[in-house]
């Protein structure tokens, strides 16, 4: 009397292409039909064929057990569970016989950032430029993503903060850069704009970066109001204005 399996550990993947059986038949003759149930255990890591039933007739038969892996969008590693196989039958030898199959389902999830770009330019002007984010796989606890940049005089952007759940993970959301204009003539510049994750799975995730060029708009110069003056010899005096065409960066002496 007894259950015979032709394994004890199967393996399956998230993403469908690795299926594992594994074949049950009843080592001797039953004097009455028997069901073989499989239980899961509550497990959500994995999708088993029907039940098995067995009679006088076919108990020497091998029956075929299909498990499959379900893709849960989270990276969890590598899941490991059991499959129990438990018997009922009228025939008391083969009632409440039980055994137990491992089955490791493998991750096919990574925990990530996904961005439309990680380059973008703008200018001081106020041209803009957009890129999106979004979640690589399903966050165990809502995620807050934090945007700073090393320079805030060169560019601004809006959102500073995005939300993902396990509801929006995968649904991109979209961040404006815009140019500042800071009337220095400083040429052009460039701003590292680094996303923090903070939340669940996500919490120390290295932080990406997007690299934003403004280009400038100011040339260093004197502005003159007039290039040609009269004055004459009986004493009549003419004027003209000088101003610069940027801002400085320290005090201008003009001789």
């Amino acid at each position: 009397v007894g259950l015979v399996l032709s394994k004890s550990n199967v393996v399956v993947s998230e993403n469908g292409t690795q299926t594992d059986t594994f074949t049950v038949k009843l080592n001797s003759e039953p004097t009455d039909n028997v069901t073989v149930n499989l239980s899961l255990n509550s497990s959500d890591e994995f999708t088993v064929s029907s039940n098995l039933s067995f009679s006088s007739s076919n108990w020497y038969t091998t029956q075929t057990v299909t498990l499959t892996g379900v893709n849960d969008n989270v990276s969890d590693d590598n899941q490991t569970s059991t499959l129990t196989l438990s018997s009922s039958s009228s025939d008391s030898y083969y009632n409440g016989l039980s055994d137990n199959v491992t089955v490791t389902t493998t991750d096919n999830d990574t925990v990530g950032l996904v961005l439309s770009g990680t380059n973008a330019t703008v200018s001081e002007n106020g041209t803009t430029s957009t890129f999106t984010v979004r979640l690589n796989s399903a966050p165990t606890a809502n995620v807050t993503l934090s945007l700073s940049d090393n320079d805030t005089t060169e560019v601004l952007a809006s959102p500073t903060t995005l939300t993902f759940s396990s509801g929006n993970w995968s649904t991109s959301q979209l961040i404006m850069l815009t140019g500042v204009d800071d009337n220095v003539s400083d040429d052009n510049q460039t701003t590292l704009l680094t996303l923090t994750p903070s939340g669940g799975d996500y919490s120390g995730l290295t932080a990406p970066t997007v690299t934003i060029t403004t280009i400038d708009n100011d040339t260093v110069g004197l502005i003159l109001s007039k290039t040609a003056a009269t004055v004459s010899e009986s004493g009549t005096t003419d004027t003209f204005a000088v101003k610069l065409n940027s801002e400085p960066t320290d005090n201008v002496t003009v001789s």
